[in-house]
């Protein structure tokens, strides 16, 4: 085969890369997202995961500064809680909030998703879309009926629902989130709007829940 008027073999180092390049670059593509895939699955198959008595996860217009691993680190201490802070505008999604927006559901399917804290706009999405299948109604849980009484002013109930025509009906009403403007228990993170805060279907521990609820929704001293 010839290019640039020679032989293959004739041709200088950089020439052959390029002639490489130009005639096989998608099945070197190719061969390299499958390696990476199939390095991927082997690593998430092998690599022990490390379980936490409570998956949190915040995800919005807010911002986190250098001391957000020693917060994280704290909370694992304190209550075996993993505390996952994902900075999306959900009015300007882009790839990040695309795949956080599929994550969600997945991490409450796997049971690695127990406190989720959104802006209203989309933990209202969630809930009218899902319900009670994602979020479990809060009255329901005894062990949460000290925090509903102590956080009465902050309460979100909803008794809609989008049907299957994405028609919005009458649904028994429940409480599914507690509103929060202020992470004072959380001081790495500045947030742009308040965010509501729920419990998953597929909670975990919920006494030990309860406690890092009652630590997480504590707005301080004004």
């Amino acid at each position: 085969m010839e290019k640039y008027g020679k032989d293959f073999k004739e041709l200088t180092f950089k020439q052959k890369v390029s002639h490489i390049w130009e005639y096989y670059r998608w099945y070197i593509l190719s061969f390299i997202i499958g390696a990476v895939v199939i390095s991927s699955l082997v690593i998430s198959i092998f690599t022990p995961q490390e379980v936490h008595d409570v998956d949190i996860v915040l995800a919005g217009k807010m911002n986190y500064d250098e001391t957000q691993p020693e917060v994280v680190k704290s909370y694992k201490e304190m209550f075996n809680a993993d505390l996952g802070l994902s900075i999306v505008d959900w009015d300007n999604m882009g790839e990040m909030g695309m795949a956080m927006l599929q994550k969600i559901p997945l991490l409450v399917k796997t049971d690695e998703l127990d406190v989720l804290g959104l802006e209203p706009m989309m933990f209202e999405s969630y809930t009218r879309q899902l319900g009670a299948d994602m979020f479990v109604p809060l009255e329901t849980i005894p062990e949460f009926s000290g925090l509903l009484e102590k956080y009465e002013d902050r309460l979100v109930t909803y008794n809609q629902k989008y049907n299957d025509d994405q028609e919005l009906v009458e649904a028994e009403e429940h409480i599914y989130g507690i509103r929060i403007s202020k992470f004072a228990n959380i001081p790495c993170i500045t947030a742009n709007d308040e965010f509501i805060i729920g419990v998953t279907t597929t909670v975990k521990d919920v006494e030990k829940t309860a406690q890092l609820l009652d630590y997480l929704l504590d707005e301080g001293n004004e």
